[in-house]
């Protein structure tokens, strides 16, 4: 029993941390842990959880680094470490009796000495590491792993398989090269290790047993909060802007370009569903539409421009206008009501006003002349005028409706068009051609970025591709926190669900705050990417709070290779394990295939396809895709 006043009894401190760990607070002595209702957990944050698997096979080998797939990147390092005692740890622990205040704990005879130990990376880390990230962060010579606050962590051997497991750190007296023993598991110092903070107990100090030097895996890869940032940062592009001289093809739901230059103009589409922003100011802030006498301009909510008549003056009822137009002011309103008319350059013809209660009698003349005798309208190229007798002037185009041969001109700037496909329609130029990776001063307007590479194909098609990823590696594209699951514990049901999946590996499965531990021989099993089954003896109990965290994730495949060869023959191609519909890429010399009846190819299936006309024998076929 304690004296009042000198400390909590090893019945306290038991109580408090057994309850710790089972979710639950701890308010009295007297409570059994399933008597305790306010709930409890141990805290962590994102910086401190592993994001990238850990390899399942690794060897004791100094320095190397390993990684859990072919290709990818390495997670874990063998290192080595010096031990140092921490300081106000010395006691002799077999002074005392067990529950007493001030008992040591210990059950050997023994002598005073230091029973807690740190781990310390050595002084000659960053010479020896193969390491890219050596010598920054807390990866750096002399580094005490427990001041990292987790950022620097040795891997645990419940990361690793249950037979052949080489995460277990080892400690010796000495350095082995220097005659230095093996201090083992089995020991009678009792010896544990915390491999979140690389701090080791000894339970019962000899002399003859004291570590000075160990060897251990340490965490080389991304942690939570940094994979949840990179993922946030992925995905499509929201706004496509810069200074544009060419392009090939833009197609989706947002975008934002400025065109400089058409001259070298080379494209087959421009399509745009959803265009928004103001269509009143250029990219720097000055007005391309701009109102003139009477006139005023808006942009509403969805980004279309109104544009009204702000005139006034007295209502002229015109029976007959007959001559050459030299010079008006305006005409505004409804057909037949003109508010004002400036003919004082009228040279041929009357203006006779009959019936000022009726408008509009008609108009007659030439509408193609200024009184100089000079055209006022004048057809450009493809362009046909021609004047009816009645005075309307009709504007014909002679080039084919809904495609052009060919588009020139210096486009200055624009900075939005809004509207729907109904408005705006389809811009069509089979047969432009240019460079598509050139503005005309010869500098790139198309870049690749880390990990993405651009080019142009004989014909003036452009390629991007993305580099980062390996065919089979995988994007993490939504982290899930604290989902609960379809069932509810009642002490009998062992079999819990989830709405859409998970990655298997990726989930953290927690009983009222604990989390549990997957395998065949812990609290559960993984039956698929929806499913777990709690085993025997490990089964939730009603009112317990299940939950689950997990990552889901997408596969992509880049540049992958059919599995036929082409022989200017075959037509049909097929991919192993399938793809996605509709985020294949089919690429033929590394041009870009269009998909459907009338064009290169169709879909047959979500393993197939079938190509118009068959690739030569010396072509390379190539498909990009998300796997199913």
């Amino acid at each position: 029993m304690a004296v009042p006043g000198t400390g909590s009894t090893n019945q306290s401190l038991t109580f408090a941390a057994s309850k710790k760990v089972a979710g639950k607070a701890h308010t009295s002595n007297l409570k059994e842990i399933y008597n305790e209702t306010i709930p409890s957990n141990i805290q962590i944050n994102t910086s401190t959880i592993f994001a990238e698997e850990i390899p399942q096979t690794v060897t004791r080998t100094l320095y190397q680094q390993f990684s859990a797939s072919e290709g990818g990147s390495a997670t874990v390092e063998y290192v080595e470490f010096y031990v140092e005692s921490i300081s106000g740890t010395t006691y002799d622990a077999n002074v005392g009796s067990f529950g007493d205040v001030g008992f040591g704990g210990g059950d050997e005879e023994q002598t005073a000495g230091p029973h807690g130990y740190q781990l310390v990376l050595t002084s000659s880390y960053e010479a020896s590491s193969s390491n890219s990230s050596a010598g920054s962060g807390y990866l750096v010579n002399d580094q005490t792993v427990h001041e990292s606050n987790g950022a620097l962590q040795l891997v645990n051997p419940l990361f690793g398989p249950q037979t052949g497991n080489n995460y277990v750190l080892e400690i010796y007296t000495a350095h082995p090269d220097e005659g230095g023993l093996q201090i083992p598991t089995t020991s009678p110092i009792e010896w544990l290790v915390d491999y979140f903070n690389g701090v080791v107990f000894i339970q019962d100090y000899k002399s003859t047993a004291v570590p000075t030097y160990a060897r251990g895996f340490i965490y080389t890869g991304k942690f939570a909060d940094t994979a949840i940032t990179e993922a946030a940062a992925g995905g499509g592009l929201d706004t496509i802007s810069g200074s544009l001289a060419t392009y090939h093809r833009l197609s989706g739901s947002t975008a934002t370009v400025n065109l400089v230059d058409a001259d070298r103009v080379d494209a087959n589409q421009v399509t745009a569903t959803t265009f928004s922003g103001s269509l009143l100011k250029l990219s720097d802030g000055s007005d391309y539409l701009i109102a003139g006498s009477n006139i005023t301009l808006s942009t509403g909510s969805n980004g279309s421009i109104t544009i009204s008549s702000s005139g006034g003056g007295g209502v002229v009822d015109v029976d007959n206008i007959s001559g050459s137009f030299a010079t008006y002011n305006t005409i505004s309103g409804a057909a037949g009501d003109f508010f004002t008319i400036d003919a004082d350059d009228i040279a041929v013809g009357d203006l006779t006003v009959e019936d000022t209660a009726n408008f509009y009698g008609g108009i007659t003349g030439s509408l193609l002349k200024l009184t100089d005798g000079n055209d006022y309208l004048r057809a450009g190229t493809n362009v046909t005028l021609v004047t009816s007798s009645d005075g309307s002037v009709i504007i014909s185009s002679q080039a084919t409706v809904g495609t052009a041969d060919t588009i020139s001109g210096s486009f200055l700037t624009y900075n939005t068009i809004s509207g729907s496909n109904g408005t705006f329609g389809r811009i069509t130029a089979p047969r432009l051609t240019g460079s598509l990776t050139k503005l005309h001063d010869g500098t790139e307007y198309i870049r690749g970025g880390n990990g993405v590479t651009t080019a142009t194909g004989s014909k003036g098609e452009v390629t991007i591709s993305f580099d980062g990823l390996q065919s089979g590696s995988v994007l993490l594209t939504s982290y899930n926190a604290n989902v609960t699951f379809n069932e509810t514990p009642d002490g009998v049901n062992d079999t819990f669900t989830i709405n859409g999946t998970f990655e298997i590996g990726s989930q953290m499965v927690f009983r009222s705050g604990l989390m549990m531990t997957s395998g065949s021989g812990n609290d559960y099993t993984v039956v698929d990417t929806s499913t777990i089954l709690f085993h025997s003896g490990a089964i939730p109990q009603t009112g317990e709070n299940l939950l689950m965290t997990y990552a889901s994730i997408e596969r992509y495949v880049p540049n992958g290779e059919f599995n036929e060869t082409p022989n200017g023959v075959l037509t049909t191609f097929t991919v192993t394990g399938g793809f996605l519909l509709g985020s294949q890429m089919v690429f033929r010399d590394g041009v870009l295939m269009t998909p459907g009846a009338s064009y290169d190819y169709t879909v047959t299936n979500n393993t197939t396809i079938e190509f118009t006309e068959a690739p030569d024998a010396d072509e390379n076929v190539r498909i990009t895709f998300l796997r199913p």
